[in-house]
């Protein structure tokens, strides 16, 4: 028995087919596909196997020997080839008859291969002393031979032509792996006629394994990446104890000479255990490499999902759930970029969380928005290489429209998977990935955890969504209780104060305290203030709705004049010893569009306010242009009681006052800067407020568009 290059080549055909056929068919035993590969790696590697016998055979009878075994391999590899093939185009259903016949015809031929009539002479060729001569009927099997070779590679090139998507790649390296096999056994039948082609090309029997290995593990043909993970660790454990046998084998026979003597028996006592601790340690070493640098995305699935779903689980807080779910898909896939939007009841985008998108590829919510429509009718997950054969099969050009912008969105962005996120059928947002860590494809196990994330995750977003609105609710709801009190309340004292007046006056008119005239004079102020107060109440009632409005070209700075005239008189009347001025500012009044009526009691609310609330001192009325001049502010400024910082975020709520208002004013309802704030609001312009603290005055600017 001699060794070669041939010999080698056939060794290492067998132990790749044969270890790699067992392991994907022990992946699903029942799929046509795993059960087309094995046989095919079976009659291959066991072919491989007795060619090695062969080119080491020492005499013709052990070579003629050898060689029949080798037909009777041989004779199948056609038949496995074309099952296999068939399964992987999807055309199992309707050729089982063309499959079983195939087999058969192949079958005559065993009948006969252990016969003179197949094969009985050798010559030498290529180097070798016995090549076998053929007979006519091994003529007859090899046209047979190629002709399932041709119409195998028909199918292959028909279905890489017509097939889409992941499908379309997995049939090119299907294609070239099974077209390159075949050409690197043949060679094997160039010496058998005569010509002196040496079978340097039968290595090349491997490479349909490796081939179809990566389209496996790449584009998710058969899926066996859990079980080439386990395969790779107990491979590589198989290593690591062979390597660790043959050093201490070398180390017993330089130190004692042998590896069976009694001192060695006596080391090893103490030597096995360290080895066992050093396995040990190897075998998590070399897992958390396998994971981590090999098949990184199969890394801790079941603790990932367990992770995900308990702390989907734990919380009803949106951007919480939103932070677990991108954090932990990142970690899993090891993503540069990922997405997420979510949807409100009106299927428009509520939230938008979006990691590892530059502001060249950055995901606007336009976009958003339109990657919503797409989905809404399409609740799959969509990976970026199946959007040309959506495209291609869709025959509504909108749809069709949709789907091109959808494949030039993703090229621009790098967005490669799509996973809509649904509670109870309803899409409740959307899910973008890139591509994963190593530019690896999704595989079937990533879309199955995928899908059950996208599941949970939908769930949890729409429990959230509803906690949410119930506790927006619930805050309302108090807001309104609080509000309906403080309406009691307030109410109560603004009406209670003028019918108290009355009563007194009425008591006193009878015990002809007042006269008659004096009386009716009280009764009348009473009735005008408790007029006022129901006013105050209505406009707010107004405000809380749609309020109606007639903008018109209004000339604001006359309206001031009028206003500021009005309230000199008034705070004469109060002998209050307070300035009331407008500041000529140094550019011309523009006029401004807004409802004159409605802006005028604005005005003239914040400068009784402001007479109310200064003890002593002036109220100073001045303009600016702000927003590139497009807006007109007037600012009321005062130098009363002022406010605090705490105060001011309170300021134009619904029935709040100052804390030392009601000393400068009792009268006062907590109104009228509620209501002066909503009639700016629904004239397109701005109320703020600012002061330095109390005791230290305020300002009340209204901001109003210039009319154009």
């Amino acid at each position: 028995m001699h060794f070669d290059f041939y010999a080698l080549s056939a060794f290492v055909n067998f132990i790749v087919s044969i270890s790699f056929g067992v392991f994907v068919y022990t992946r699903d035993t029942k799929d046509h596909k795993n059960i087309g590969f094995f046989l095919l790696t079976f009659f291959v590697g066991f072919l491989n196997f007795f060619y090695f016998f062969w080119i080491t055979a020492d005499t013709a009878t052990a070579a003629l020997f050898f060689v029949r075994l080798l037909m009777a391999f041989l004779l199948f590899v056609p038949s496995s080839s074309l099952y296999f093939i068939i399964a992987v185009t999807g055309e199992l259903e309707g050729k089982k008859r063309f499959i079983v016949l195939d087999y058969m015809v192949f079958c005559l031929f065993l009948l006969v291969a252990f016969t003179p009539a197949f094969l009985k002479n050798f010559h030498p060729a290529v180097g070798i002393n016995y090549w076998p001569s053929p007979e006519p009927l091994f003529t007859l099997f090899l046209i047979f031979y190629f002709l399932n070779v041709i119409y195998q590679s028909y199918l292959l090139l028909k279905n890489y032509r017509t097939s889409k998507g992941i499908a379309h790649l997995q049939m090119k390296y299907v294609s070239i792996g099974i077209i390159i096999s075949y050409i690197g056994g043949s060679c094997n039948f160039l010496a058998m006629y005569g010509i002196p082609f040496p079978p340097v090309l039968n290595i090349l029997t491997s490479v349909y394994v490796i081939l179809i290995g990566y389209a496996m593990t790449r584009y998710r043909l058969m899926d066996i990446r859990i079980i080439a993970r386990k395969f790779l660790f107990y491979a590589g454990l198989s290593v690591a104890v062979y390597a660790m046998f043959y050093a201490i084998s070398g180390l017993y026979l330089l130190i004692f000479g042998s590896v069976f003597s009694t001192a060695g028996f006596i080391v090893g006592l103490a030597v096995a255990p360290l080895c066992i601790l050093g396995l040990y340690q190897m075998s998590d070493a070399l897992m958390d490499f396998i994971n981590q640098h090999i098949f990184y995305s199969l890394y801790n699935y079941e603790e990932t999902l367990y992770k995900i779903s308990k702390e989907l689980n734990n919380y009803v807080n949106l951007d919480t759930i939103v932070s677990i779910l991108v954090n932990n898909l990142r970690k899993v896939f090891g993503l540069g970029k990922i997405a997420l939007f979510i949807l409100d009841q009106n299927n428009t985008i509520q939230n938008l969380d979006a990691v590892g998108f530059n502001q060249a590829s950055a995901i606007a919510e336009t976009d958003a928005s339109l990657l919503v429509y797409i989905f809404q009718e399409n609740k799959k997950i969509i990976e970026q290489d199946e959007i040309k054969s959506l495209v291609e099969k869709e025959q509504d050009e909108n749809k069709k429209r949709d789907l091109l912008w959808l494949q030039k969105f993703s090229k621009q962005t790098g967005a490669f998977l799509y996973v809509p996120l649904l509670s109870a059928e309803k899409m409740i947002g959307i899910l973008i990935l890139g591509e994963k860590f190593g530019n690896e494809s999704y595989a079937k196990e990533d879309l199955d955890l995928l899908r059950t994330i996208a599941y949970q995750a939908g769930i949890a977003i729409d429990n959230a969504k509803l906690y949410k609105t119930i506790d927006d609710k619930n805050k309302n709801l108090q807001e309104l209780v609080s509000a309906k009190d403080d309406f009691i309340r307030i109410a109560n004292h603004q009406l209670n104060t003028p019918l108290s007046i009355m009563k007194n006056a009425y008591a006193m008119v009878q015990d002809n305290t007042l006269t008659q005239k004096e009386g009716i004079g009280y009764w009348g102020n009473a009735l005008k203030r408790m007029s006022q107060v129901v006013e105050n109440f209505w406009d707010t009632f107004q405000s809380e709705g749609q309020m109606q409005s007639n903008p018109q070209k209004t000339d604001i700075a006359a309206m001031l004049r009028d206003i500021v005239k009005e309230k000199k008189l008034a705070v004469k009347t109060l002998k209050k010893d307070i300035k009331i001025l407008i500041q000529k500012p140094d550019f011309e009044i523009p006029t401004v569009l807004c409802d004159p009526k409605q802006v005028n009691s604005v005005f003239s609310n914040l400068l009784d306010n402001a007479t109310f609330y200064t003890p002593k001192g002036s109220i100073t009325v001045w303009y600016e242009l702000v927003k590139s001049s497009a807006f007109l502010k007037v600012n009321v400024q005062d130098t009363g009681i002022g406010f605090s910082a705490e105060e001011k975020t309170k300021i134009g709520g619904k029935f709040y006052r100052a804390k030392k208002a009601p000393l400068y004013h009792t009268d006062g309802s907590g109104l009228g800067v509620y209501i002066c704030k909503k009639i700016i609001e629904n004239n397109k312009g701005e109320l703020t407020c600012q002061s330095p603290g109390e005791n230290k005055g305020s300002t009340f600017s209204v901001s109003l568009p210039i009319f154009e």
